[in-house]
């Protein structure tokens, strides 16, 4: 029997500093953007209801309630609530047949940020981390961080693969 473990990295914690002067775009940066997506590339029915999705957020119920707080004056606090922690068990020769194991992991945290708005690009900068940046589409935001998912797949013998997935976040304007 094969066994997965889905560890899927919350670079949302990786953010830059300045202020919304961007006429470009009707919608203030200001406020409170909640975080509606969040998932990879492939699509995965981890609630078992038939339909897969790559949203995370829909699957598991995780992450639900996370968003950005942008102030006006180029600060941001990233809120985080929970966290996906996700084994996968697929059987031997049934790799199409999935068995999953969903928990959201609370891990409540306000990370400052400093943020920047050029066009519709907004950067984000946890305070001495990694810059990100996405971009602005009206009332949504979307990040995208380049191999930001990770799957690791456990063998029976105890070998191991990796699968890296690009990590798309959206939030909407609240």
């Amino acid at each position: 029997m094969k066994k997965i473990l889905l560890v899927v990295l919350l670079a949302v914690t990786a953010f830059a500093c300045g202020t919304d002067d961007d006429a470009s775009s009707d919608v203030s940066v200001s406020g409170t953007w909640n975080l509606t997506y969040f998932g990879g590339e492939t699509p995965v029915d981890f609630n078992g209801d038939g339909t897969a999705s790559a949203n995370i957020i829909t699957e598991t119920g995780c992450y639900a309630g996370s968003n950005i707080v942008f102030m006006s004056e180029g600060t941001a606090i990233v809120n985080n609530t929970t966290y996906a922690d996700i084994a996968v068990v697929v059987e031997s020769g049934n790799e199409t047949n999935a068995s999953y194991d969903v928990t959201c992991e609370s891990d409540p945290e306000a990370i400052p940020a400093t943020w920047t708005k050029n066009g519709t690009t907004i950067a984000i900068q946890q305070n001495g981390g990694t810059t990100i940046s996405g971009t602005q589409d009206g009332d949504q935001i979307t990040f995208t961080i380049q191999s930001g998912s990770v799957v690791e797949v456990i063998n029976d013998d105890g070998t191991t693969a990796t699968v890296i997935e690009d990590l798309s976040l959206v939030y909407e304007k609240q």
